[in-house]
């Protein structure tokens, strides 16, 4: 069996024969074998051989009677390779012995020799014998591995583009370097642009790239840097104008336009084959493998990417009507943009904690991105439509980014009227350099909205969902962030089986150290450490609670929820509620009898809960003030919901950013 490995013409190409014996060869016997007809074969007189054997399986003898090993002797004369078996080697029987040797292809095209034979002569005697041929293809040709086929060939055939992106303008560029001049009058066809939009005649351009005018080689008909377009094929033909030719082993680039189709795909393969004036036979293209604005291959030929958010997630820290609430957005792009307006939908009814919205980027550990920042200046919120609108400079594909904002959820459950509002992403921008700069357009998609607990409350983490909460479950402690631990008496949190839960262990203080109330009605005294939060919405009706002087700001003071009649008294001046920058702090109200006495609120939302609308809900406020609110469009006092019956005694009202009172 001979194979080789090579077919192009004028290549360097590598010869295996395969040979196996049906005798012994022993110790000390001479045995030559001769391999003749191998016609357009180059080599030197001298021909190095290896084996599957070893290296020292060969031998030459010269005419002095030197030895050398692993070297056979050719004969141009006779188109002939002749080469022995050393003799201090034995080979039983039917023992595969491989020859290996290399040579150059001949100049020109030719099928395989029909008269290639192999003889032995010496201590065995073996009488010509035609060889076996494979005929097999290699690099796509047809019986390409029979020995000394040779045919002409592009020995560079390569192909790339400028853009991947859906819909776009795109240059592709080829590069052919033939090993064979190819004359006026050959068609050099490119095939397999599946999904290109071509003009017919195409037109052809010079390569950025240096190198020479190839474009100019092609004509249609007496026009130059012409070519033509087979949508059905899916072909470029290109034929060598009149009077020109593209000479042997000379590289030529040339571009030309195309649109790209609108779906994703891979590149296909694309090949390349001569006709006419010169048979070059079809063979595949070299794609250009590189990446290209963050898609992988994206410089080869019609790959194409839909830009889009492949990762796009919209989430809450809290779902609690009138709270200052963070939304958090996670993207993945799958391309590059160097400057991206990125639009987010959906955030009707909230209110923005700023002018303009201040972003913030949060760390991804699952995809990290380069450190980037948003310019925050250029940020637009869009009230009416609920939409925000925010620039980022060099978005880069496959990396995650997680931007955050915050809001004010609206004073109550307005939401629940349009809970089938989706939440989408779009952005517009630019990616690429030079003459390859494109508008990248990422139209709208839905945002997938997390759906886990928030603040004790199902389904909480989905923007869309705002509640009064009058019910809190233990999530809605642990939401606040400041809960560590498992619950125990002491901890400042109401659990079951507690009547009070001032923060210690310490009986005489109103609250025992198991937590029982010690007078009648329940009274103890909190400070600004403790979750108060949790004391109003658990304690016994009736209860009495404290509040030394100080500033109560947390998320464990700022939503109050009154199930019973709980008495809020300051114990000295200076007992002031002052909560975020964005929200008044908020009360829901689900009782009778709850006061509030000498405390400061700088700015206070009232809501109803939920619960039965014939329910009697009352509230009284003696020598209160509500002040200092700097929030935009929320009053100091603000009261929402309905049949409530709410008392100001002595109280101070003042005119605020957002009004004194609304109702």
């Amino acid at each position: 069996l001979m194979t080789q490995s090579n077919p192009v013409a004028d290549a360097i190409n590598s010869i295996m024969v395969d040979l196996a014996f049906n005798v012994p060869k022993y110790l000390g016997e001479v045995q030559y074998i001769t391999i003749s007809g191998l016609l357009g074969a180059v080599m030197d007189a001298d021909v190095p051989m290896t084996s599957t054997l070893g290296t020292n399986v060969f031998c030459r003898n010269s005419t002095q009677g030197v030895v050398t090993r692993g070297l056979g002797a050719w004969d141009a004369a006779t188109n002939s390779l002749t080469f022995e078996i050393c003799a201090d080697l034995e080979i039983e029987t039917d023992r595969s012995l491989g020859a290996l040797f290399y040579f150059r292809n001949p100049t020109v095209a030719q099928a395989s020799p029909s008269n290639i034979l192999v003889r032995g002569r010496g201590s065995v005697y073996l009488p010509n014998t035609p060889v076996v041929k494979p005929g097999t293809a290699v690099e796509g040709v047809p019986q390409g591995a029979d020995p000394l086929k040779a045919v002409y060939w592009f020995n560079t055939r390569k192909i790339g583009q400028q853009t991947p992106l859906a819909e776009q303008l795109n240059v592709i560029t080829l590069t052919l370097q033939p090993n064979v001049l190819v004359p006026a009058g050959t068609k050099v066809t490119v095939s397999g642009l599946f999904g290109a939009i071509v003009a017919n005649p195409t037109i052809l351009a010079a390569s950025p790239a240096a190198g020479n005018n190839g474009h100019q080689k092609f004509c249609v008909g007496a026009t130059a840097a012409r070519g033509a377009w087979s949508g059905s094929s899916a072909s470029l033909i290109l034929t060598v104008c009149a009077g020109q030719s593209l000479l042997k082993d000379t590289e030529y680039r040339l571009t030309f336009g195309v649109t790209n189709p609108s779906q994703y795909q891979e590149s296909p393969d694309v090949s390349i084959q001569a006709s006419n004036g010169v048979v070059v036979p079809v063979a595949l293209m070299i794609r250009d493998p590189a990446s290209l604005v963050g898609v992988e291959f994206g410089s080869s030929p019609l790959r194409i990417e839909v830009p889009t958010f492949v990762t796009r997630v919209v989430s809450q820290s809290t779902p609690l009507s009138s709270a200052s609430n963070e939304i958090l957005v996670e993207l993945i792009s799958n391309v590059d943009m160097d400057t991206a307006t990125v639009t987010v939908s959906g955030l009707l009814d909230s209110k923005p904690c700023t002018d303009p919205v201040e972003i913030s980027m949060v760390q991804n550990t699952t995809a990290p991105h380069p450190q980037k920042t948003v310019n925050n200046a250029l940020t637009l919120w869009e009230e009416a439509d609920g939409i925000l609108k925010f620039v980022l400079s060099g978005l880069v594909s496959s990396s995650g980014y997680r931007f955050s904002f915050n809001v004010r959820n609206p004073p109550a459950a307005t939401r629940a009227e349009i809970v089938e509002i989706d939440f989408t992403v779009a952005a517009s921008g630019t990616n690429g350099v030079g003459d390859a700069v494109r508008d990248v357009t990422m139209p709208e998609a839905v945002m997938t909205k997390l759906a886990g607990e928030a603040r004790g409350v199902a389904g909480g983490q989905d923007p869309r969902v705002v509640v009064v909460e009058d019910d809190p479950q233990a999530g809605f402690w642990n939401g606040t962030g400041t809960r560590d631990g498992a619950a125990t008496c002491g901890d400042g949190y109401m659990d079951s089986g507690e009547e009070c839960d001032d923060g210690d262990v310490t009986s005489g203080d109103g609250c025992s150290s198991s937590c029982k109330c010690e007078d009648s009605p329940c009274s103890i005294r909190l400070g600004v450490s403790s979750p108060l939060s949790s004391a109003v919405a658990g304690m016994p009706a009736g209860s009495i609670l404290e509040l030394e002087p100080g500033t109560y700001s947390t998320d464990n003071h700022c939503y109050l929820i009154f199930k019973t009649g709980i008495q809020i008294k300051a114990v000295a001046e200076g007992v002031v509620f002052d909560c975020s920058s964005c929200a008044n702090a908020a009360l829901v109200l689900a009782a009778a009898n709850v006061l509030f006495e000498g405390v400061e609120f700088r700015g206070l939302s009232v809501m109803s809960s939920s619960g039965e609308v014939a329910k009697r809900r009352s509230l009284k406020f003696t020598d209160c003030t509500f002040s200092g609110s700097e929030r935009d469009e929320q009053a100091g006092l603000h009261i929402t919901g309905a049949d409530m019956t709410i008392t100001l005694v002595t109280c101070t009202v003042k005119s605020n950013k957002g009004g004194g009172g609304a109702f």
